[in-house]
C-alpha cells in the first residue's frame, strides 16, 4: 500500500499570495517608487524561498509485505530524506490532536496529524510534521490500520 500527501491548496494558494507581492512590487517601480519595489520584490522572493523551500513538503509513505519495510520519504525543494522501519515492528496508525485556544466565536481549535505507532517501546513517528484541522489524519490513520490489521491478526 502507497500513501501520498501532496499539499496543492497550500501551494496554490502560497503561490497566489506570493503573486499578490510580487505586482505589488512591479506596481511600485512602473511608478517609479524603486526603493519600495525592491523591499517588497526581496520579501516576495524570500517568502516563495521559506514557502517551497522549507514549508511545502510532498510526504510518501509505503506499506512493502514483501520486503516487510515501511518506507517514510519526505520530498521538498531542499532535498529528499527517507526513512524506514520494519513493517514487524508496526503497531498501528493513530491520531496526535492538539487544542489552542482562541477568542470570539473560536475558543478553541483542534489539529491533527497521524503518527505511526512502532516498536516495544510504542514510538510515535509523525508523518507530517504540521498539524492541520479537518479529517485527514483520521482517514489516514484508518486506512493504515485497516490495511495493517489483517496481517497482525493473521
Amino acid at each position: 500500500m502507497t500513501l501520498e500527501d501532496r499539499p496543492v491548496f497550500l501551494g496554490v494558494f502560497m503561490a497566489v499570495f506570493i503573486l499578490g507581492f510580487a505586482w505589488r512590487g512591479i506596481s511600485d517601480a512602473l511608478a517609479g517608487d524603486l526603493e519600495t519595489a525592491i523591499g517588497t520584490l526581496a520579501l516576495a522572493i524570500g517568502m516563495t524561498a521559506l514557502t517551497f523551500g522549507v514549508l511545502i513538503e510532498v510526504v510518501q509513505l509505503r506499506f512493502d509485505r514483501v520486503e516487510g519495510l515501511i518506507r517514510l520519504r519526505r520530498i521538498k525543494a531542499s532535498g529528499t530524506r527517507e526513512e524506514s522501519f520494519p513493517l514487524a515492528e508496526l503497531h498501528g496508525a493513530e491520531i496526535e490532536s492538539r487544542r489552542a485556544a482562541g477568542s470570539g466565536k473560536r475558543r478553541q481549535s483542534a489539529t491533527h496529524r497521524t503518527v505511526l505507532v512502532l516498536g516495544a517501546d510504542q514510538r510515535r513517528v509523525p508523518l507530517s510534521r504540521t498539524f492541520a484541522q479537518g479529517r485527514q489524519a483520521e482517514i489516514t490513520a484508518e486506512a493504515i490500520n485497516r490495511w495493517w490489521r489483517p496481517v497482525s491478526d493473521g
